[in-house]
């Protein structure tokens, strides 16, 4: 009887060992399933994260050109207001740069003119031989802010270092 019973299990083993192959196919296309499952949320994850990447350099580049353009708060009370005055831009031709620019700068600061729009303003008001000049430069981009057109201006139309007004004097005769 030991024999037969023995004989029960071993065939009840072996029935079970014939039903395995198919359970391991189950097994793996259940696993197949999952990790098709799991590429497309690894493809979708990695799409929001381009996206948000996108945004991210979008906000970064238009906050940064927000902090470039923004004049510094003034500390200064507001200018003494009395309706309807009109301040004119002055002119440049060429001649007293560093005036020109004080009062173009003085002017922009009272009617707070960002710097963005100032090159455009001062750009209508150039005269005379600043004008190819202005054209020229501004073909070849060399002017992206305000302070590197007034450096510009102040190389090109600026006095000299080597200039002296003492020896003009002296030469008056």
């Amino acid at each position: 009887m030991a024999e037969n019973t023995r004989l029960k299990e071993l065939a009840t083993e072996i029935a079970r060992l014939k039903d395995l192959p198919a359970e391991v196919c189950r097994i793996a296309e259940a696993m197949e399933r999952r990790e098709r499952e799991l590429q497309k949320w690894m493809e979708h994850l990695t799409l929001r994260e381009q996206d948000a990447e996108n945004r991210f350099q979008t906000l970064e580049s238009t906050l940064g050109s927000l902090l470039q353009t923004k004049t510094p708060p003034s500390t200064k009370p507001p200018p003494f207001q009395v309706r309807n005055v009109k301040l004119d831009f002055p002119r440049f031709d060429g001649t007293g740069v560093l005036q020109w620019i004080f009062k173009a700068e003085q002017f922009f600061n009272y009617y707070r003119i960002p710097d963005d729009q100032r090159l455009i303003i001062a750009s209508i008001h150039l005269e005379r031989k600043v004008i190819p000049w202005f054209q020229m430069q501004n073909r070849a981009n060399a002017f992206p802010t305000w302070v590197s057109f007034t450096r510009a201006l102040e190389n090109e139309f600026g006095p000299s270092p080597y200039e002296c007004p003492r020896a003009t004097l002296f030469k008056l005769t």
